[in-house]
């Protein structure tokens, strides 16, 4: 499960509530992005705290009791939520799976059903309807929650209830400010103003704070370079970009300033082509990685440059670091890899699919390996191929989908 957000908000005004009473036992609790409004041009998609407050409500019913038993599983693709239920299945029963995913994730299921104790099961990044067809799960003493980037994704769905989650109230974007600036008060001077012309954007909001952290800037100071930078990218005649599509492009500047040898938007450009849940912190240290965030310069100190990288791109909001975690060590949201993916050349981005492929390839454990990292070196190596489809042509994806596919056979 990720670790909860610096300055998280559990957003009193536009959150779905208490645990206890949006999540009674026998019921689902749907966090979904809201309808986009007509008309927007918005380079940055989602980024509305979804997840983060699936982790909230999640903590809470641990925390209160509640529950005795959580299973967190990343339901972005049909496969990824079988091998969390055979995992959960295997960790709670101690026996070894026989068959195939789809038989031992219906035994989990069963055993769900009659499990005499209260469970929460959280299915993270739901996108398509099939990924859970005859695997929603079930029990008297079960809740379920489910963030997902459509509320249509589970229509119809007997004791679910939708919440939109969209952007924070304007006493809510305040507060938020007021708190990741707790460090220096000075820094806070027009935050009222800043939190207006960031419209409640959770996305934006954390990426301006960020910014603002870890700098000399004040919250007036940067509303200046946010509009500035609004009027450069703004195309004539259109609706304007949303908060998120200025704030991150802030983000990525200030980075290239935290990070040794300005080396951050290389760095970026290859997490931006992994897997959004999670990549193994390996993959960053390789000599693969390291040459290509150097741009093809010998690094002393490979693994300790790539961990300063990677450090400060954090700190401008761009990306988060669970150092708990070896196989979900590095995320980063899917709306800022979309918009790293956009804004580069082609041939970034085919050398950093190149660098991405051969750097799973260099830091893929030997051996059968401990399951959750394996499951995150496959993610990562089937979100190459998924990538690069959507930016680049047939002759370039191709050499991808190969390098991957020679990743996902490997053992573990």
């Amino acid at each position: 499960m990720p670790p909860l957000a610096d300055g998280f908000s559990a957003r009193p005004e536009t959150g779905p509530g208490t645990p206890a009473a949006v999540l009674p036992p026998g019921h689902a609790l749907v966090l979904a992005d809201p309808a986009p409004p007509r008309g927007r041009s918005d380079t940055l998609a989602g980024g509305t705290g979804k997840t983060q407050l699936a982790v909230y409500l999640a903590e809470s019913l641990w925390q209160a009791r509640q529950i005795a038993l959580l299973i967190w599983v990343i339901a972005a693709t049909r496969a990824s939520v079988q091998f969390g239920f055979a995992q959960a299945f295997t960790e709670l029963t101690g026996a070894q799976p026989a068959g195939d995913a789809e038989e031992v994730a219906h035994r989990f299921l069963a055993w769900l059903a009659r499990a005499g104790q209260p469970w929460l099961v959280v299915l993270d990044d739901l996108a398509d309807p099939a990924a859970l067809a005859g695997l929603w799960p079930d029990g008297l003493d079960g809740r379920v929650v489910v963030t997902a980037r459509h509320a249509g994704t589970v229509a119809g769905r007997p004791g679910a209830t939708v919440f939109p989650v969209g952007g924070f109230s304007s006493r809510e974007s305040l507060s938020y400010l007021m708190g990741r600036l707790s460090a220096d008060p000075d820094q806070r001077l027009g935050a009222v103003d800043l939190a207006d012309e960031l419209a409640g954007e959770p996305l934006a909001l954390a990426q301006a704070s960020a910014t603002i952290a870890s700098s000399d800037l004040t919250c007036r100071e940067y509303r200046d370079l946010f509009r500035q930078r609004r009027e450069e990218i703004a195309e004539p005649g259109g609706a304007g970009p949303g908060a998120r599509a200025i704030t991150w492009t802030l983000s990525v500047e200030h980075a290239g300033q935290l990070a040794p040898g300005r080396q951050a938007q290389p760095c970026l450009a290859l997490a931006g082509l992994l897997d959004p849940h999670g990549i193994p912190g390996a993959v960053f240290t390789t000599a693969a990685a390291g040459e290509y965030i150097a741009s093809g310069t010998a690094l002393p100190d490979g693994p300790r440059r790539a961990r300063a990288v990677l450090a400060s791109l954090e700190r401008a909001g761009l990306l988060t670091i669970d150092p708990a975690s070896e196989a979900r060590t590095v995320r980063v949201h899917p709306a800022i890899q979309s918009a790293v993916r956009e804004t580069a050349a082609d041939s970034r981005h085919e050398q950093a699919a190149a660098a991405a492929a051969r750097a799973l390839l260099e830091a893929w454990p030997a051996g059968a390996g401990q399951p959750w990292l394996a499951d995150a070196f496959r993610s990562c190596a089937g979100s190459l191929p998924r990538r690069r489809a959507a930016c680049c042509g047939p002759a370039v994806t191709r050499r991808c989908c190969s390098a991957a596919a020679t990743a996902s056979t490997r053992p573990g």
